[in-house]
């Protein structure tokens, strides 16, 4: 009876081009606001509420030094929006930002003494760090390359700053010109 029922079941679909002129066009618009903000401008897409949200950034360890890649208005990662910073990773203080750590050249450890993290990088790898900063500040992210090479690069990587709300959302716009 069930494999019966399996094949008498039939899905009906819509075509656009089916609905009349009008509800179709209003259709579209819907769509284009729930999906992009309806007007609203948004640089990155860091969500509104920090109430269970996490952000997420994606570092990567290359040439003995961070890169940090932050997703842009579309909220997605490897689109023509996104928002790149070389050895400072910015983060707005109280958020729950997961950072999703690889590397390209070299097994490296992200290391962030001030607030006792420690993480893998590897290429081909991602490995997830999460962070929560309370505290505004600058802190230095050390190098700890595992090449064997340690005389020849600096010894940090990068530095993670903290600011307020307002003052990463005004680096992120800044960014995105």
């Amino acid at each position: 009876m069930i494999e019966s029922m399996s094949r008498a079941q039939v899905v009906r679909t819509v075509s656009i081009s089916r609905i009349p002129r009008f509800p179709r066009i209003a259709l579209i618009a819907l769509i284009v606001c729930v999906a992009g903000g309806c007007g609203e401008t948004r640089v990155g897409a860091w969500p509104e509420s920090s109430e269970g949200e996490v952000c997420l950034v994606e570092v990567t360890g290359s040439g003995f030094e961070w890169v940090f890649r932050y997703p842009g208005g579309d909220g997605r990662f490897g689109t023509v929006d996104d928002l790149v910073s070389s050895r400072v990773l910015h983060l707005p203080r109280g958020r729950r930002v997961d950072l999703k750590l690889t590397s390209t050249d070299y097994i490296y450890t992200w290391t962030l003494p001030e607030l006792e993290l420690e993480e893998i990088a590897v290429p081909e790898l991602v490995h997830t760090l999460r962070i929560e900063a309370e505290r505004v500040g600058s802190y230095r992210l050390l190098a700890d390359p595992m090449c064997a090479i340690r005389f020849s690069h600096d010894e940090d990587m990068g530095r993670m700053q903290i600011d307020e709300l307002s003052v990463f959302e005004d680096w992120l716009a800044t960014m995105a010109r």
